[in-house]
């Protein structure tokens, strides 16, 4: 059953769009001050 296998969320699909997330939010923080 390698089907859900491949769909398995891994810790990099949770922590890559969060890391990207904050850096987006201290650049624009950045830019305001």
């Amino acid at each position: 059953m390698a089907i859900g296998h491949s769909r398995k969320i891994t810790k990099e699909d949770v922590i890559n769009p969060l890391l990207e997330y904050f850096r987006i939010k201290l650049e624009k923080k950045s830019l305001n001050d």
